[in-house]
């Protein structure tokens, strides 16, 4: 089972789906995207309630992502799955190619030294307490700066 929902905003069209990626299902959302595309806006394509990512399912996401559309999801598995086409994508490869010779690989690997050295450097930050928010915030302690919190499924 899978639903497609079609938001088109003024400056983009985001496309939500939910249930499997697989098998028969990878048309529908094919086509929808090709649709998406017909309007020549930016398309994000967001996977939130995805059960099932079948390897068709994987191959559809790397062509989308080729042609621009923007992958985003929810849950562990589908970031991950996301974020690998996404890189693979960015370092110009498909999966079981090796890239340990080019550059944008050089520049991964470069990019995450110096992510580990940074993370190790920076002490770990702590929560800030209601009442030294205040005291940074510059407002009397009776008062507490708006906070906004959204949740995204």
């Amino acid at each position: 089972m899978i639903r497609v929902m079609t938001a088109d905003e003024p400056a983009l069209t985001t496309i939500t789906v939910d249930g499997q990626l697989s098998g028969e299902y990878i048309e529908v959302v094919e086509r929808s995207c090709d649709e998406a595309r017909s309007k020549d806006k930016p398309i994000s394509l967001f996977l939130r309630d995805v059960t099932v990512i079948g390897e068709d399912g994987q191959a559809l996401l790397r062509r989308l992502a080729t042609k621009g559309v923007l992958l985003k999801s929810s849950g562990v598995y589908n970031s991950y799955i996301v974020e690998s086409i996404q890189s693979d994508d960015l370092l110009g490869t498909t999966p079981g190619q090796s890239n340990a010779d080019s550059a944008g690989q050089d520049r991964l690997q470069e990019g995450r030294r110096s992510a580990e050295q940074f993370s190790r450097a920076k002490p770990a930050s702590t929560p800030v307490p209601t009442q030294a928010r205040h005291m940074t915030t510059g407002l009397p302690p009776g008062l507490v700066a708006e906070e906004r919190f959204h949740c995204v499924r």
